[in-house]
């Protein structure tokens, strides 16, 4: 009888680590006339807002601004960066009245219930462990909020290959409304990233780059970047659907920054493979 529960439950664990179709997971809404990531609304991506900013010149009043970005892993679930959840005055991961997160086109904030990180993590050098899971309040309705999730595949087939080519969200600021749209990027060799970066290049990250060079990842949303998902598309029973990557660490940004890093215009992702049963744990 336990062997047979066991085997029953390595199953579902194993059929788990690919998201399918009963979430009808990394389907892009199409407009018409459109055929890649970049022309359309991207419905698991996310922001993460922070209520911790003060208004200037306003004692105390608090403003929400958008933090970082995320990803829907599922109807409870936001993947992301947990370097945007550090508190850096008290020196430890931020409250979840601290944080919101902004969902659909209009960035509907949802409350988080719970945020999960790995045993031991802290915002060393080479951002290793960079990764956190969101917990939110209320279960997600899919065709209500215009969003669904992104796909996953964690059976340690989503490695990045050479010549690879994906998507990353990229977000700008236009008359004080944000626009989230799709970034082509290519996969970097790991010598080639470890030589630009040094000391910055833990073994659980990857590297890409943005393909148009007008195009750099130094565009001073450094911080809105991060923690969005790297994707790319794969066939999957028929239909071609998005698969999640990685997370992203950080973009290498100018000189002057805090990090004093000069830009390279490389992209530094976290492996969502090395840590399924992290992810599958929620």
């Amino acid at each position: 009888m336990f062997k047979k529960l066991l085997i029953i439950t390595v199953l579902l664990l194993l059929e788990q680590n690919v998201c399918g179709e009963r979430l009808n997971c990394g389907v892009l809404q199409r407009s018409a006339n459109v055929s890649s990531a970049t022309d359309n609304h991207v419905p698991w991506h996310v922001g993460i807002y922070s209520n911790e900013t003060e208004k200037p010149g306003v004692g105390h009043e608090l403003i929400t601004v958008i933090k970082c970005g995320g990803t829907i892993i599922n109807e409870t679930t936001v993947i992301t960066n947990a370097r945007c959840l550090w508190n850096e005055k008290y020196g430890h991961i931020g409250s979840t009245f601290d944080y919101f997160v902004g969902v659909g086109k209009k960035q509907e904030l949802l409350q988080i219930r719970r945020i999960h990180v790995l045993r031991g993590y802290m915002p060393s050098g080479d951002y290793f462990k960079s990764i956190a899971l969101l917990e939110l309040r209320e279960p997600l309705k899919f065709e209500v909020s215009n969003v669904n999730p992104i796909c996953l595949d964690l059976n340690g087939t989503d490695s990045i290959v050479k010549n690879w080519t994906g998507f990353v969200i990229d977000v700008r600021e236009e008359q004080q409304i944000l626009k989230f749209a799709s970034l082509t990027v290519v996969d970097v060799p790991q010598e080639d990233c470890t030589r630009i970066l040094p000391g910055d290049i833990s073994r659980d990250k990857f590297c890409v780059r943005p393909i148009h060079e007008q195009t750099t990842s130094c565009n001073g949303d450094d911080n809105r970047r991060s923690g969005s998902g790297l994707f790319d598309a794969k066939p999957y029973n028929g239909t071609q659907k998005y698969f999640l990557r990685g997370i992203v660490t950080f973009s290498s940004v100018g000189s002057g920054s805090i990090s004093g890093r000069q830009c390279s215009g490389v992209i530094v992702a976290t492996k969502t493979s090395n840590y399924a049963s992290f992810i599958l744990g929620y």
